[in-house]
């Protein structure tokens, strides 16, 4: 790819450099309506002073949200809001930016509010203080990260004098000194036009908007010029190693090395060097210790760089065991690469997906800002945002083969390894019986993860395999087809009849199970040791070529009908139904029974082929899961199969949007034909990812107890309910959402609805007690213990934790997570989440007809674990 097929920035660009230093860039891009006003300030942690380690520049970032002097409190993200569009910020070693994109008929106002927020923060008092609160928190979330912990100690071991090697929000002792005033008096020193750059991008005319941007900041006085000397890291002339200890499962090792900063002639024959050993699935390390050998579960070769400074080297993740010939290995190839230099083929591909990458980045008015504010702090000049691809084009492999013998000895490598903390040795004929070997993932050349889990404790394999799906991935005039399919997936398929299919399953002791979920479709499977090969067999034959006979699909159309109808009679059903459809109004979550039906009713056939086909057969979403008694190479072998057997489409899926929650309390009342009540209190919950799902776990293992303080006021203390309690269902992308609910007597609703209440000002006011939150704890550790009995049940929880995001290990260390809880955290978490102004309340009443109570139907349920 030549760069001359490609545009340049600097002769398209309009800048100028204001009286008080102030520089402001703007680039027409008038493909769409749309724009991004970006401010960069040259200014980060590295440059703290006597304040360095205290996380000021990340705090300072976070406090610019909390209002300014015309836009208080909430204002300018309530404003963006209004507008259509979106406003963040992120902090660097030297520098913060902040930007907002929206319709370009806004710019002004865009850029208004990020001016104001930058020259006229308020700094409230209590904003300041909550936010600390939440920094801490974050903090403590990094802390619980293995990966994050261990690139902390590579910075320090690696940079004993330059301050890149502090943490980015400070150490939790230091970031608790910080004051307001600390805070007002770096934001006065470090925030001015000097340090300054406006770049706006978008659809804009040039010269209005750099007079506006120019007269509106000419009142902004130069202020402090002065700047802090960043000491030079010296090299080290000798390997250095260090050993930490981390609780989790799997071993990490790293060896970096300093090389040159950001503006040096040899940062990209660096980058070319660092891509062909390891930055991608085809690059040395990755195919020879992941692919190949099977060492490694995961090595990345990077190569970053500040304007003061710049580190390479590598980070391995694997088992324990494995460690030390992981490393032995990259030390190996490394040392290949720097002896014998490049092929022509990997310069080939490297350069090309350089190259590719840097003009993908510029096909976006976010894209072409960065590249624009970077080349503004790294070199003092946009013009060098075109820098990149002709250096890049000059790069040769008698290049790389001088950097990586200059740059990489091994002789002065700093290397850090992190383990699981030592045991102490048991006696030999000691064993643990609850000791079980981590998890194995792996990612397949088209994107298909995998996941074994090792147990011999009976001759039983299981296997869960989860494909996009779900409500989530659903259109108008599509809704339920995922439970659809799931009904019709076992009805037949090219090579067995449906009757033939379901009889050889009997006949080999297979279990199958097919559901829905929000985001998938999942298939479980569990069969003796010895029928493996058989029930692989069988699912290849599903999963490849899936009949969809129109006699089949009939039959569970008139199924599903049939179940949507006694949902839509059943109270407690119809209660869920209307809280969703108004807390999650327009959002896929919110499409209500009523809707699924009119759906399902006329689907045509050939449209539940067409959907699995281009959205469940989508590559990089699969998950093939297996657990057991069977070996992780035979594992890998059935999951190669299964894999294969698919036909993989090409399409990508579009996450959903995020909902858009009512910022008031809405009321909802439906009839029924029954004689019980139902009242559901509901509000906005949590992302599935975020550690505040784990508290509402919590608070939801509580309520489940009958000696809890909610079943003892309503049920003992006043009778009004057979059942209650507090559920929570996790949003995969978004938040959730979180309910109080209760069975009563029509009459009975409003007393209940005042308890509910009741109960969430108690814990808003004073949360849980010791008492309940070391019971509740103690009932999720041991759900978790339960749920290890199974390794069936443990595996669809890992897959299903891996598919949502959360991660396989998350839910693997889930109980050191809710070891480490702390009492006072979890009710801040509660305190905040059960505050919101954002409720449905859903009350479904009786409604008699001639004096009679109509009978109710019974609610069938599926067989099989629910899907994520």
């Amino acid at each position: 790819m030549s760069k001359n097929t490609v545009p340049g920035i600097a002769d398209r660009l309009h800048t100028i450099l204001c009286d008080n230093g102030l520089r402001i860039c703007v680039l027409p891009k008038n493909d769409t309506p749309t724009v991004t006003v970006q401010a960069w300030v040259h200014t980060g942690w590295i440059h703290e002073e006597k304040n360095l380690g205290c996380g000021l520049s990340h705090f300072l970032e976070h406090m610019l949200f909390h209002g300014s002097r015309r836009y208080p409190r909430n204002g300018v993200s309530e404003q963006v809001a209004r507008l259509g569009g979106y406003l963040d910020a992120a902090t660097s070693s030297e520098f913060t930016y902040y930007y907002i994109t929206l319709p370009s008929i806004h710019v002004k106002e865009a850029f208004l509010m990020l001016d104001d927020m930058l020259r006229n923060p308020l700094f409230p008092e209590d904003k300041f203080l909550s936010e600390k609160e939440v920094i801490l928190r974050e903090l403590a979330m990094y802390k619980d990260s293995p990966t994050h912990n261990l690139y902390e100690h590579v910075l320090e071991e690696t940079f004993r004098v330059h301050p890149v090697r502090f943490p980015a929000g400070g150490y939790k002792d230091k970031l608790e000194t910080v004051t307001r005033e600390m805070m007002t008096d770096y934001h006065s020193r470090r925030y001015t036009p000097g340090r300054t750059s406006y770049v706006i991008v978008g659809d804009a005319d040039p010269d209005s908007v750099l007079e506006m941007v120019r007269s509106r900041t000419a009142d902004w006085p130069r202020g402090c010029m002065e700047n802090p000397v960043i000491p030079m890291e010296p090299p080290c002339p000798f390997r250095r190693k260090s050993v930490f200890a981390f609780p989790h499962p799997l071993a990490y090792c790293s060896a970096s090395w300093l090389t040159p900063d950001a503006s040096h002639a040899d940062l990209p024959a660096l980058n070319v060097f660092s891509d062909i050993l390891g930055n991608s699935n085809s690059s040395r390390l990755y195919e020879e210790l992941v692919t190949k050998q099977k060492l490694a579960l995961d090595v990345l070769f990077h190569t970053t760089a500040i304007r003061s400074a710049g580190l390479s080297g590598f980070i391995a993740t694997a088992e324990p065991a494995k460690l030390s010939r992981v490393s032995d290995g990259i030390f190996r190839i490394l040392g290949k690469l720097t002896e014998e230099g490049p092929t022509e083929q990997e310069m080939a591909r490297t350069l090309a997906q350089q190259t590719a990458d840097h003009i993908r980045s510029m096909r976006t008015n976010s894209g072409l800002a960065r590249l624009i504010g970077e080349a503004l702090i790294v070199y003092g000049s946009p013009d060098a945002a075109d820098r990149f691809l002709p250096a890049l084009e000059k790069v040769t492999a008698r290049d790389v083969l001088r950097v990586g013998r200059q740059y990489f000895s091994p002789d002065a490598a700093t290397i850090v390894e992190q383990a699981p903390p030592s045991k102490k040795k048991k006696k030999a004929n000691e064993k643990n019986p609850h000791a079980s070997p981590p998890p194995i993932r792996k990612t397949f050349p088209g994107g298909q993860r995998f996941l074994y889990l090792e147990n011999h404790s009976l001759p039983l394999a299981d296997i869960s395999i989860l494909l996009p799906g779900g409500v989530l991935s659903e259109k108008p005039g599509l809704w339920g087809i995922t439970k659809f399919i799931a009904n019709t997936l076992p009805a037949g398929n090219a090579e067995y009849g449906e009757i033939e299919f379901n009889r050889l399953l009997d006949d080999h002791a297979v279990e199958l199970s097919v559901s829905d979920g929000n985001a998938s479709l999942k298939i479980e499977a569990n069969c003796p040791r010895e029928e493996l090969e058989f029930t692989v067999g069988m699912l290849r034959a599903m999963l490849a070529s899936p009949a969809f006979e129109k006699e089949a699909v009939e039959r569970e159309r008139t199924s599903l009908l049939e179940e949507c109808k006694s949902k839509l009679v059943t109270p407690m059903a119809v209660a869920e139904d209307r809280m969703r459809k108004t807390l999650f109004e327009g959002h896929p979550y919110g499409t209500g029974t009523q809707t699924v039906m009119e759906s399902v009713s006329v689907l045509p056939r050939e449209k539940l082929a067409e959907f699995y086909r281009k959205v469940c057969l989508t590559p990089d979403k699969a998950l093939f899961g297996f657990a057991g008694d069977l070996s992780a190479e035979e594992a890998e072998r059935h999951a190669k199969a299964l894999s294969a057997a698919c036909r993989w489409t090409k399409n990508k899926l579009e996450a959903s949007l995020p909902p858009r929650f009512s910022d008031r309390e809405l009321r909802v009342e439906a009839r029924l034909p029954r004689e019980q009540a139902i009242l559901f209190l509901s509000m906005p919950g949590t992302e599935i990812t975020s550690p505040e799902s784990d508290v509402l776990d919590l608070l939801k293992a509580d309520t489940s107890s009958m000696a809890s303080h909610l079943f003892q006021k309503v049920r003992n203390e006043n009778g009004l309910v057979y059942y209650t309690g507090f559920t929570h269902t996790p949003g995969i992308g978004f938040d959730g959402v979180m309910a109080y609910y209760g069975g009563t007597r029509a009459d009975a609703v409003p007393k209940l609805e005042k308890l509910l209440r009741d109960e969430i000002r108690r814990l808003v006011s004073r949360g849980m007690t010791g008492k309940e939150f070391e019971n509740a704890r103690r009932m999720l550790l041991f759900q978790l213990d339960n749920l290890r009995q199974s390794p069936g049940h443990l595996l669809s929880a890992l897959t299903a934790a891996e598919f949502t995001g959360t991660g396989y290990l998350s839910f693997w260390n889930k109980r050191s997570e809710l070891e480490r809880l702390a009492r006072e955290d979890v009710n801040r978490t509660l305190k905040r989440l059960l505050s919101s102004k954002t409720r449905v309340i859903v009350s479904v009443l009786p409604e008699k007809e001639d004096g009679k109570v109509l009978p109710e139907k019974r609610k069938i349920r599926r067989k099989g674990r629910p899907a994520p």
